[in-house]
């Protein structure tokens, strides 16, 4: 790095590096470089980046403690841009990675990297300017989520879901794996609406999808697929395991009341089917499942007429 003989500020150009260093609103981190990354040292770091993280300047001036401070997750891909600066084959790296402030929660950064080499061409220091992206991170986050979730009951949509569904497909299809498959439709629905309003069939709605959090894992995939139908995705889950599971969700259901329509019992049909090695489409397996569900329907039906 080179340096003009003369200042027009009244101080010697390191002081103005050192100056730029200290008061830019970037997070900057100067490390000593070694061909290992992983053993490299913190040398510098601005007031800038110890904000950002929650502490002292003294507290991530070691190379432990910066480490520390990455989330697992990111340490890996970090050490590896770090080896394609040390190539030469790039002048700089940009990325985007996650710290873990001093208090826990995670301070998401995007960091652009360069090297900078001895006259000689060997490794001298690798320098970082961070910028703190959470606020943006956490928007997009909100954005995805609305454009994958149902807005009124905050299940996924049907677009989110028959991307599950495929991805679970290719998994049975490379690696055996099953899956249940549940198609719900929800009873009496119509008459909620006529009598009451739409806003209380729209609880009635969201009954169901609290009905299928509290008795789903988390690994479960649930969506509202449009208008009163609900469909479920259950990993590692066969034939007999999903009806289990539909019986348990049809007495939930049936024991939650509706404060605004209790004279309509709240209740749903449910058909079960199976993701095989064998399928190649989900359309097909949840136009088997919506069978059940109707024959479900009829036999409940005739029971009441007889």
């Amino acid at each position: 790095m080179a340096f003009a003989k003369d200042s027009p500020f009244g101080a010697s150009p390191r002081d103005v590096v050192w100056l730029a260093f200290e008061q830019s609103p970037l997070g900057i981190t100067v490390l000593s470089l070694t061909p290992d990354p992983a053993r490299s040292s913190v040398l510098l770091v601005n007031e800038a980046f110890a904000q950002m993280l929650g502490s002292s300047v003294d507290e991530l001036t070691t190379g432990e403690q910066l480490v520390c401070r990455t989330h697992p997750d990111d340490v890996a891909p970090g050490l590896v841009n770090i080896g394609v600066l040390i190539t030469g084959k790039v002048p700089v790296v940009q990325w985007d990675k996650r710290y873990l402030h001093a208090d826990g929660h995670v301070v998401w950064a995007r960091v652009s990297a360069s090297v900078l080499r001895e006259s000689d061409g060997r490794l001298g220091f690798y320098v970082a300017l961070t910028q703190d992206i959470t606020h943006q991170r956490e928007q997009e986050a909100r954005l995805l989520e609305r454009a994958d979730h149902d807005p009124l009951t905050g299940l996924l949509n049907r677009a989110a879901f028959e991307e599950h569904a495929h991805e679970q497909i290719v998994r049975a299809n490379r690696y055996g794996e099953r899956a249940g498959v549940l198609v719900l439709d929800m009873d009496r629905l119509k008459r909620i609406n006529d009598r009451h309003g739409h806003a209380v069939g729209d609880k009635a709605l969201v009954a169901v999808a609290d009905a299928l959090r509290s008795r789903l894992r988390d690994t479960d995939v649930a969506a509202r697929y449009g208008g009163d139908e609900f469909v479920v995705l259950l990993p590692h889950t066969n034939s007999d395991e999903a009806e289990v599971i539909a019986d348990d969700l049809t007495n939930i259901l049936a024991s939650t009341n509706l404060p605004d329509a209790s004279d309509v019992p709240l209740s749903i049909s449910i058909g079960s089917t199976e993701i095989t090695p064998d399928t190649r489409d989900i359309e097909p397996t949840l136009a088997e499942a919506d069978q059940a569900m109707y024959a479900k329907k009829r036999r409940r039906r005739s029971r009441r007429a007889g």
